[in-house]
């Protein structure tokens, strides 16, 4: 399994906990992380298998966090 670099480790951080407007919007939170072609390097990088994991296990982090909220 391959391992994030630092811009794509940047870019799942932004993607999934970034201000509004980056957060979950794929050619903004490469923009904030300093890809020079946002627009397209955005939504590609959510092809690449292991930025997608980080993604999806991030996802999940943040579904178990919120149901465990709605506990309460």
């Amino acid at each position: 399994m391959s391992t994030l670099t630092e811009r794509q480790s940047r870019f799942v951080e932004l993607f999934l906990h970034g201000p509004d407007g980056v957060r979950l919007v794929a050619t903004q939170a490469a923009r904030a992380a300093g890809y020079a072609w946002p627009a397209k390097q955005g939504p590609r990088l959510l092809t690449f298998p292991h930025v997608l994991a980080a993604v999806d296990a991030g996802l999940e982090r943040l579904a178990v966090h919120v149901g465990k909220s709605r506990e309460k």
